[in-house]
């Protein structure tokens, strides 16, 4: 790892696995809690009020989804548990890390430029088959050795 990429905030640790990165159990429960509060967020409108009050809708969905991302809980009984929140030091990757990988190899990274809508005029082509024939000619050279000149027809 680069001393640029620990100054972004990548960390590893000796057992973790080329490309992914060590995140802290701190980490891990601030992003669940963030995950958590968003998704009930996301819940409430669709279940109303009386929906909220009579099934606890947006905990049980949230609860769901977090314990299946910490630990691929998903059966009955993860809906009312939090379970998630016991988290520990866990190597795991996330779209921010993608910066510390070198590039040009792996891509580059471009700011999102954000503009208003506007109508465009584009112009369509389309392909048109013409009955005609002709001949190609041509020399391939494989290793610097040239090859016999072809000539070739289609139509």
């Amino acid at each position: 790892m680069e001393p640029a990429d620990t100054n972004e905030g990548a960390d590893i640790t000796t057992g973790t696995p080329d490309g992914l990165y060590i995140y802290t159990a701190e980490e891990r429960l601030a992003a669940g809690e963030a995950l958590f509060n968003r998704l009930r967020l996301m819940v409430k409108p669709m279940a109303g009020d009386w929906g909220n009050a009579l099934t606890d809708a947006d905990d049980n969905i949230a609860n769901q989804i977090l314990n299946t991302f910490a630990s691929d809980w998903a059966e009955a009984g993860a809906e009312d548990s939090e379970k998630w929140r016991n988290a520990s030091d866990a190597n795991a990757v996330s779209p921010l890390n993608l910066m510390f990988y070198d590039g040009p190899l792996y891509g580059s990274s471009k700011p999102l430029i954000v503009r208003d809508w506007r109508v465009e005029e584009v112009i369509v082509h389309k392909w048109k088959k013409v009955a005609q024939t002709g001949t190609i000619k041509g020399v391939v050279r494989f290793k610097e050795t040239l090859w016999p000149v072809r000539t070739y027809s289609y139509r």
